[in-house]
């Protein structure tokens, strides 16, 4: 085992709880995002078909 794999192993068992709390909340920044994201892509989706079912500009800026 390399040394860096022991300090890490050391210090997640002095530290009991925060290593749960921190994953716990690195999970829900990321679910976050991926929802945000997920939003952003569907919102657009009205316009897109509207677009599309005029057959409007096939670039936009």
């Amino acid at each position: 085992m390399s040394a860096l794999g022991r300090v890490v192993r050391s210090g997640v068992g002095r530290r009991r709880v925060q290593t749960p709390v921190i994953g716990l909340a690195t999970m829900m920044a990321v679910a976050a995002s991926v929802l945000g994201g997920s939003l952003l892509v569907v919102s657009g989706a009205p316009f897109e078909d509207a677009f599309a079912e005029r057959h409007g500009a096939h670039l936009s800026v």
